[in-house]
């Protein structure tokens, strides 16, 4: 009898570690899946060189498909011009990533003065 159960348990403690095994590989797999992005030096640098921009930032997301812009606009950019910068770029970004959403914010002060989205 004693044998059975011994045999009984070592059946099920191997039975679960393979599970465990199998579920720590795909925990392991989901993390090096994660979302994929890059970041577009060369425009946020354009980007930078705009009268009334203090810096930039752009992420292209490939898992959402989209590409984020967040600019801190110096204090001396009015609204009118930061809807005409994030118009400027948004068309640009459109053309180099044709298949992705393009969402641009200029913040000033820690408020969206200009929000476009293509």
């Amino acid at each position: 009898m004693k044998v059975w159960v011994t045999i009984l348990s070592l059946m099920i403690i191997a039975a679960c570690g393979g599970e465990m095994e199998e579920q720590e590989n795909n925990d392991t797999g989901s993390e090096q899946q994660g979302t994929e992005s890059s970041r577009d030096a060369e425009v946020t640098s354009q980007i930078e060189e705009e009268e009334g921009v203090k810096e930039a930032s752009i992420i292209v997301t490939e898992e959402q498909n989209m590409v984020i812009v967040d600019v801190q606009a110096e204090e001396g950019l009015n609204e009118e011009d930061a809807t005409t910068l994030a118009d400027s770029y948004a068309e640009d970004l459109k053309e180099k990533y044709a298949e992705y959403d393009i969402d641009i914010q200029i913040k000033q002060s820690g408020e969206t003065i200009a929000t476009v989205t293509k």
